[in-house]
């Protein structure tokens, strides 16, 4: 059998955040105890019976931390591709109002 090799998750975390402080390890945290996984179920119970729809909350807690990791990656590059969109149609909209 072939080994996984893990991504360098501290240097990944060190390339999207920078010097930033970030609030505990959040690329590899996980559930660390029985009390967290009980307030989580609460939490969503108090979420249910408040009528918010937790559907995307549900569908995201079934993804492993790197699949959420790489969701995110593909929402980031979706909206930079939709911004550089956008400035070449305000480019091109520009170079057609100035003065020729």
């Amino acid at each position: 059998m072939k080994k996984l090799k893990l991504p360098d998750f501290a240097a990944r975390q060190n390339r999207i955040f920078g010097d930033r402080v970030l609030p505990g390890n959040i690329v590899a945290e996980e559930r660390e105890s029985d009390s967290t996984a009980r307030e989580a179920v609460t939490a969503r119970r108090a979420a249910t019976a408040d009528d918010m729809d937790v559907s995307l909350l549900a569908d995201s807690l079934t993804r492993t931390p790197w699949e959420r990791m790489q969701a995110n990656d593909d929402a980031l590059r979706f909206a930079d591709s939709l911004r550089a969109a956008m400035e070449k149609r305000s480019r091109k909209s520009r170079a057609g109002l100035a003065p020729g």
